[in-house]
Order: structure tokens, then sequence, then C-alpha cells
């Protein structure tokens, strides 16, 4: 048997960290007040991907919990897939933005069942402005690499108010 590279322990720890903040965040906040911050980009379509794979994770343990034990295997209902539920997102839009990047957040929009609220920005104001338009929303995820400007100096939940 090989050794797992130190690159891949980080990798695995990472994704576990993360999933495991998502299930925290998902505690304190239910999927419809929780908003995802995606303008296409790598970090925000990789926060999505990791988004809805932990929603789908919650809601099939849920529906698991429902169907009584002795159910024949195919009685069982399978869990509703994430995409019937309707994910609140802001796009904080460029003045002049890429034609493929916007083709690939349409396709993505569908793909997701995004509810996509397009906000030009600066991001500050943006998010002020979305913050505003629902008041539902409790939580905002925005996808950031630590070596991105400003993105260093982020915690993992920064507390935001209405």
């Amino acid at each position: 048997m090989s050794e797992i590279s130190h690159n891949l322990l980080s990798r695995i720890f990472w994704f576990m960290s993360f999933a495991t903040l998502f299930a925290r965040i998902f505690v304190f906040h239910r999927p419809a007040g929780i908003s995802l911050s995606f303008n296409g980009g790598k970090d925000c379509t990789v926060l999505l991907h990791l988004f809805v794979a932990v929603l789908y994770k919650i809601h099939g343990t849920e529906q698991q919990q429902h169907t009584p034990p002795d159910t024949p295997q195919h009685e069982q209902q399978r869990p509703p897939h994430p995409q019937r539920y309707p994910i609140a997102s802001i796009y904080v839009t460029d003045k002049n933005p890429f034609g493929q990047v916007e083709r690939f957040v349409d396709d993505e929009i569908e793909r997701y069942n995004l509810n996509l609220v397009r906000i030009p920005g600066p991001m500050k104001k943006a998010l002020e402005e979305y913050n505003r338009l629902n008041g539902n929303v409790n939580a905002i995820m925005v996808g950031t690499r630590r070596d991105d400007p400003h993105g260093g100096n982020e915690r993992s939940v920064v507390l935001v108010s209405h």
C-alpha cells in the first residue's frame, strides 16, 4: 500500500472541515435562509457543488428517518434531489461580463434551480442591497480563496446584520 501524500491529506482535511462547516450552518439556518454568492467563477462553482452535496446528504438523511425500517427496498421513497429546492443566490455583476461566463451561469441556474438575483457591484453595496431585498436570507455564503485579495483576512463565518 502506498503512502498518502501530504497534499492529498490536506485536501481531504479541507473538504471534511468544509462539509462540517456547512452542516453547522444548516443547523442554525434552514436552507431556505441561506444564499450563495455565485458569479460563475471557480471558487463560487466549488462552493455551489459542495453546498448541493451537503444539502442532498441532509435531505437524504431526513427522508430516511421517516421511512419505517421494515419497509421493503422497492417501496422506500428516494429523497428529493436538492435541484427541486430553489437555491437563493446573488450574482454581483461586472460592467463588462464575459459571454462565456454568462452562459455558464445560465446553465448552472437551470442545473441547480438557482433563484439568482443579479445586482451590479461593488460587492459590499450589492450584498447590502440583496440583504435589503431578501429579508428571509440569514446567511450569504461567498467562495473566496485564502490567497485572493482580502481572502486571507476573512474567517470561515462572518456575521452580518439585516
